[in-house]
């Protein structure tokens, strides 16, 4: 009788258990791109030799990539900022959520794809610098959309769901923060060392 208990309570809640992995999984992707960029310091401020593919680059803009994280926060959060007014506006509500989780789910991915894809073609300093920044303007801007999309989404539901986008933020967090430890210890001092 105990099992048929446990399979009766399973079978019905299994569309919760799988709407609150959804959850999860809108709340990891919000910040994945952001703690993305933010958690790779020794990658980040190393960049330039990365996109000419030379490990003996030196940089005309020493000062830029050294405070390259103030300039991932401020590209980042700027733009995060102004979609967030405009979701509030009149127009910004009349787009319907499905549009906005799902366009700001592929914006999200082509900026991660931007910064990777870069030092595929070799461009110059600064057009890397560019390219990058511009990767991470895309990111905050659709991280906008769908942290609104996703919150909206999951408290028309119940609080439990909220909580479940919540702790997604919070195992992004720590899976990023996670894999950057692994990777230190791994690899050591992350210098560029060829293709």
């Amino acid at each position: 009788q105990f099992l048929y208990f446990i399979g009766a309570m399973l079978s019905a809640d299994v569309n919760g258990v799988a709407v609150y992995a959804v959850c999860v999984c809108l709340g990891v992707a919000m910040l994945l791109a952001y703690n993305a960029f933010i958690a790779s310091p020794d990658y980040v401020s190393k960049y330039y030799r990365f996109a000419s593919r030379d490990e003996n680059a030196t940089t005309d803009m020493p000062d830029f990539w050294k405070n390259m994280e103030t300039y991932i926060v401020i590209a980042s959060m700027i733009p995060n900022v102004i979609c967030q007014l405009f979701l509030v506006s009149r127009r910004g509500q009349a787009l319907s959520m499905h549009h906005r989780l799902v366009g700001s789910t592929v914006a999200m991915i082509i900026s991660v794809v931007i910064v990777t894809v870069i030092p595929a073609f070799r461009p110059k300093e600064k057009a890397a610098a560019g390219l990058f920044l511009s990767g991470v303007v895309i990111s905050g801007a659709a991280a906008a959309f769908l942290q609104s999309s996703a919150f909206a989404l999951a408290s028309m539901l119940s609080d439990r769901f909220v909580q479940g986008t919540m702790l997604g933020i919070g195992v992004c967090g720590a899976a990023t923060s996670g894999l950057r430890i692994i990777i230190k210890a791994a690899v050591g001092d992350p210098d560029f060392k060829g293709q």
